[in-house]
């Protein structure tokens, strides 16, 4: 892609470039499968696929560890296939040293948002079904929400610029700013792909709890294809700034 490419151009090139790297998208569907499943089979004899309003302690426990070993088995599904996407995408340019390179490197990254979107789920989910119209649970799920939509944006931004540097987040995340159509209009198709999961995928699986893990293969590839697109923008940002260097005297 180059600076004057056209933004609605992004999905159809994003595509393409996570169907060119299936090891990516299999690998990243098959880890947040499996992990789903897992979850669902492990609550199901506690829960039998409810909603408990007062859970005992060991249903919350359990409830707990299945869900931090969902947010740490996401964030490695997307250190080690994005990482991989991230290569392809800007060879030779972008480079990781191998998987641990990348684990120590964007783990940390993924895990963070990951831990951040289920925090802000666990609180807004505990307070809304004591009481729907409480307000804190309403803003907690507005950030659950906000967080689900810009977490891999930021992650890919992030991964672009190298690695985390707290002192650097402003200059990792710019070019999303700079290139503010492109990344609207990945942030619209992001909150698009979360609508159909939540108000239409998830509601109609309501009564067949085991066909739940397989939402993750349309959300698994629009999430690769969000990245993708990400990581479009961070290079036409880049090649745009080369461009405008280019003086004539």
């Amino acid at each position: 892609m180059n600076p004057n490419s056209d933004p609605f151009a992004l999905f159809p090139e994003a595509f393409r470039a996570v169907v060119r790297n299936p090891r990516a998208l299999v690998l990243y569907i098959v880890l947040v499968m499996g992990v789903a499943g897992g979850k669902l089979a492990v609550m199901y004899p506690f829960t039998g696929g409810e909603t408990l309003e007062d859970p005992q302690l060991a249903v919350r426990l359990v409830d707990l560890l299945t869900d931090l070993a969902l947010a740490g088995t996401y964030a490695f599904a997307q250190t080690v296939a994005f990482s991989w996407l991230g290569q392809d995408l800007d060879r030779p340019l972008w480079r990781v040293k191998g998987i641990k390179d990348a684990l120590t490197r964007f783990y940390p990254v993924w895990l963070m948002l990951d831990l951040l979107i289920l925090a802000f789920s666990t609180i807004a989910g505990k307070l809304l079904v004591a009481d729907i119209n409480n307000s804190l649970g309403q803003f907690m799920l507005l950030l659950f929400l906000v967080m689900q939509i810009i977490a891999i944006p930021i992650g890919a931004a992030i991964m672009f610029h190298g690695e985390l540097k707290w002192r650097e987040l402003g200059q990792s995340l710019a070019p999303l700013g700079r290139q503010f159509f492109s990344t609207f209009l990945v942030v619209c198709f992001s909150g698009t792909v979360l609508v159909m999961l939540l108000f239409v995928l998830l509601p109609a699986t309501a009564e067949v709890l085991w066909l739940r893990p397989f939402i993750e293969i349309p959300g698994g590839l629009a999430e690769c294809v969000i990245f993708a697109a990400t990581w479009f923008i961070c290079i036409m940002d880049r090649e745009a700034d080369t461009a405008n260097d280019d003086f004539d005297f």
